[in-house]
């Protein structure tokens, strides 16, 4: 009898130091969360202030590490809901795909997991794409601030399909960019981004500014239809999904 209550209080010991320990991960875990959350909100100060992106690349640079550490923590969903897009649209899986603002990774690894194996990464932040390269997600992986110019390391009409996971945003890539990113893709081929809702209020990015960028593309005859869905940055914040094919217009 005393070696069953010997073993029951033992056992309980253990449970108590088990489950001590899993509270107090628990509890580091979240203040990690709540200094990344406490991070974005700067982020988005420096988001609504800078046009230029320099700040904002500043910041990536800096918290690089911490952004890969707690994203799937914050809940954020734009990147599943860009890979699922891109998965249905694409059924060969040896499809040349290039990743834009491809930061630590994350949407190039959900690719990975759909079964793609060609896939390029760019992103402007050298401290991110560091982080990205020690994954070897990518076959290729470009570190390049896009502007309205060509990507001087991509041709045009290079892949069949381009991804842009929530950097299509204030501070960050605007609807000018659009153009930059539509045309790495070969015609008839998908480019597939998503931007979080809350971007409109700012008047450069409000949704009469896409609507006629999406014309103008179309006038240009890079774009030969688009479709608009609506779904989630992450929870409780709202974003569009644009799905943009390609037309067979070259630019110079």
């Amino acid at each position: 009898m005393s070696n069953v209550y010997h073993y029951r209080r033992l056992t309980s010991s253990r449970r108590k130091i088990i489950m001590e320990t899993a509270m107090e991960h628990k509890a580091t875990e979240d203040l990690q969360l709540d200094r990344y959350l406490e991070k974005r909100s700067d982020l988005i100060n420096r988001m609504a202030k800078d046009s230029s992106g320099v700040s904002v690349i500043e910041w990536y640079d800096k918290e690089a590490t911490l952004y890969d550490d707690q994203f799937d923590n914050a809940s954020f969903q734009y990147h599943k809901v860009v890979v699922k897009i891109l998965s249905d649209l694409i059924q060969n899986k040896d499809a040349r795909i290039l990743d834009i603002a491809a930061g630590t990774g994350k949407l190039g690894l959900l690719l990975r997991e759909r079964g793609f194996t060609d896939i390029d990464g760019i992103d402007g932040s050298l401290s991110m794409s560091n982080l990205a390269k020690e994954k070897n997600i990518y076959k290729n992986y470009f570190h390049h601030m896009i502007g309205r110019e060509r990507i001087p390391q991509i041709a045009d009409a290079t892949y069949d399909a381009a991804s842009c996971g929530g950097s299509v945003a204030k501070g960050h890539l605007t609807f000018d960019n659009i153009q930059t990113m539509l045309r790495t893709v070969k015609p008839g081929g998908y480019l597939v981004f998503s931007c979080a809702v809350w971007n409109y209020q700012f008047e450069d990015f409000s949704r009469e500014r896409l609507d006629l960028c999406l014309q103008d593309l179309k006038k240009l005859g890079l774009c030969s239809s688009s479709e608009k869905i609506t779904s989630m940055h992450r929870e409780k914040e709202p974003a569009d999904i644009l799905i943009l094919q390609r037309g067979d217009a070259r630019l110079q």
